[in-house]
């Protein structure tokens, strides 16, 4: 879960695993407005804190509003910000 004021709060789905050393992996994602944010951890703590600043640098700060520079590969564009 994501949480940004007191009554603004996004869930998502959290799986849990390991990756090839043995260290916990705990990744994220969370539906939000027309894509989804995306964050991993090692612990469940570290990981809300982490979903609590994306979502909170996207809505009070305005995070994806600039698209920045971009950069068309194999006739893709891809946006850097």
């Amino acid at each position: 879960m994501a949480q940004t004021y007191i009554d603004t709060r996004f869930s998502g789905t959290i799986q849990r695993g390991f990756d090839v050393n043995g260290i916990p992996v705990i990744p994220d994602r969370i539906k939000f407005n027309n894509g989804f944010v995306c964050a991993q951890s090692g612990s469940q703590d570290e990981l809300g804190e982490k979903l609590d600043e994306i979502v909170l640098m996207i809505l009070e700060y305005g995070l994806h509003t600039d698209y920045g520079n971009s950069h068309t590969v194999a006739g893709m564009t891809f946006n850097q910000n």
